[in-house]
């Protein structure tokens, strides 16, 4: 495939995303979803999903901008883009069902800030700052404690469940929607498994990392020339990949608003899946496995 100059789509890129967020925020459903937090919830991943989508972008995709530019910058691309993946997941998994998980999504912050209180009094209570500390995120939990968390949940945290990864959201949702669970099975398969890798510096992530980080004495059994250009060139594959991933992965979260919400947006996202296409085959591969069938109704 040729190669692509991302600076050609970045404006209509940039367009389409924006107004998917703006219609999140003026165009919410009420009558089909009043739970407010609902609206506050989706609106917000969707926003921090392109907020780490454009820091990818920008690591990777000049590094001669600016003097103070570091080549090996983006290397630290794989966690943001495995951050936009476990956002995507997210939001599958609350459109399933909003009023129901919406409700689950804040338990399950109410248990980790509880659990969090629990663990801070038994090992740090007594000390000034860590009381005052405590007492203020306590504070917070009993606001969010109203109204949602039963007395039962209060007295047995077990019976709230935490919040899924990945692979549990495809153990939660098998056999209620076959067609999705695919889909999340694919691209925890294809990517997650990968990102998640690189991020944690995982033995086969660390091997493909250190090959960046090769010192000058290991280099010098060969031709200067020849080390650098390899070290370049495969400098250059590792941001286009990650560029690759964050755009295709913000693209797939539009389009699964486009398809849940129908904001008029399908023609856009249409043009935007096929102009990617015709360059990578990420974006394609991910667009024949779901949005070319979905996308428009």
């Amino acid at each position: 495939m040729e190669e692509f100059d991302y600076s050609a789509a970045q404006k209509e890129f940039t367009r389409v995303m924006i107004a998917t967020g703006n219609r999140l925020d003026r165009e919410w459903p009420e009558r089909r979803y009043p739970i407010d937090s609902a609206r506050i919830t989706i609106l917000t991943l969707f926003r921090l999903a392109v907020d780490f989508h454009d820091s990818v972008i920008f690591l990777c995709y000049d590094e001669k901008r600016n003097a103070d530019w570091h080549r090996l910058y983006c290397l630290t691309a794989p966690p943001l883009n495995r951050t936009i993946l476990e956002v995507m997941v997210s939001v599958l998994y609350l459109l399933e069902d909003l009023e129901t998980n919406i409700r689950l999504f804040y338990k399950a912050v109410w248990r980790e800030k509880k659990e969090t209180i629990d663990h801070n009094k038994r090992h740090y209570a007594g000390r000034p700052k860590w009381d005052e500390y405590i007492a203020l995120t306590e504070q917070n939990a009993a606001k969010l404690e109203a109204g949602l968390i039963t007395s039962e949940e209060k007295a047995d945290l077990q019976k709230i469940l935490r919040w899924p990864s990945i692979s549990k959201v495809i153990r939660r949702l098998n056999g209620q929607n076959p067609e999705l669970v695919s889909f999340i099975q694919y691209l925890d398969d294809w990517l997650y498994r990968e990102l998640s890798s690189l991020a944690h510096a995982q033995p086969l992530g660390f091997m493909e990392m250190s090959g960046y980080f090769v010192g000058q004495h290991d280099l010098d059994a060969f031709p200067v020339a020849d080390a650098e250009s390899e070290l370049t060139n495969a400098l250059k594959m590792f941001r286009t990949k990650q560029m690759w991933i964050a755009m295709t992965l913000l693209l797939s979260l539009a389009s699964e608003m486009e398809i849940h919400f129908r904001f008029s947006h399908s023609q856009d996202l249409t043009f935007l899946w096929t102009m990617f296409n015709n360059y990578s085959d990420i974006p394609k591969e991910i667009y024949e496995r779901r949005y070319a069938q979905v996308l428009i109704p």
